[in-house]
């Protein structure tokens, strides 16, 4: 995936496959495990994919009773998963419109799974406050949108947005969607009175 990332999918080249796997280049070592260029990039996606097997242990683990270190951690995890995936995030800048395919095997395989998996975390969070979870979808798609967000512009410009470090963005998400629950639990209260 470092070299997708670094040439783009068209600019790899089978024998640059073959020598950062440590195999001769141009021998052929490639196709006695995969058949193609594609089935070697379906692999790599499928390897980022794997990390999501372990995604309903994390959300069992979360103690959804302390909000804010439930969104802590849950900030934390997704902008790391995200940090892991930056060749991927330049490949699909430079090559996704090209290869559609493979584009929709990257959203299937990650994209999706992880907004089921921020799907579930915030139906928790609005469970435990007793909120009702009807818009829940868009709200996760501001919510991952902003660290998705944060890890694309490291991973294209090499700087963070606004300039701001982990450490604050992390901080003032969380700060926001607890201003949101207690807003939404404020009109709740109004709505039932």
């Amino acid at each position: 995936m470092v070299l997708f990332g670094e040439r783009g999918y068209r600019g790899t080249t089978v024998g640059a496959i073959e020598q950062a796997a440590g195999l001769a280049p141009r021998r052929g070592g490639l196709y006695r495990h995969f058949p193609s260029k594609q089935e070697v990039f379906k692999a790599a996606v499928s390897r980022y994919a794997s990390k999501f097997r372990s995604l309903e242990d994390l959300l069992d683990a979360l103690d959804f009773d302390n909000e804010r270190a439930a969104l802590t951690r849950l900030a934390q995890f997704a902008l790391a998963g995200l940090a892991a995936e930056a060749d991927l995030f330049r490949l699909l800048q430079r090559d996704g419109p090209d290869f559609p395919d493979l584009t929709m095997l990257v959203h299937e395989q990650l994209v999706q799974r992880g907004y089921d998996f921020a799907i579930a975390a915030f139906t928790r969070l609005l469970h435990a406050r007793g909120l009702p979870v009807g818009d829940v979808a868009e709200l996760v798609a501001i919510a991952l949108g902003s660290l998705v967000h944060f890890r694309e512009d490291e991973a294209l410009y090499r700087k963070t947005p606004a300039g701001a470090t982990e450490e604050q963005f992390v901080e003032t998400w969380v700060d926001t969607w607890l201003r949101v629950l207690e807003s939404r639990t404020a009109d709740a209260k109004r709505h039932s009175s």
